[in-house]
């Protein structure tokens, strides 16, 4: 996650505004929902925690 959020920083060091700064927001705000919605998901031992964790990733449209 550092890495890519680095790689992505390098794109608009130079850039103000525009849709290069939109797209990199974007792939930074879903990376950080697959990682909020995906770690505790991994880590559950409890299969009725992990389907509500799926229900939750599924609504909102979270690629697994």
């Amino acid at each position: 996650m550092r890495q890519f959020e680095l790689e992505l920083s390098r794109l608009v060091r130079d850039t103000i505004d525009g849709p290069i700064c939109r797209i990199v927001n974007d792939a930074q705000t879903e990376a950080l929902r697959i990682n909020v919605l995906h770690a505790p998901h991994i880590a559950s031992p409890d299969d009725e925690e992990m389907d509500d964790i799926e229900k939750v990733i599924r609504e909102n449209g979270v690629s697994a």
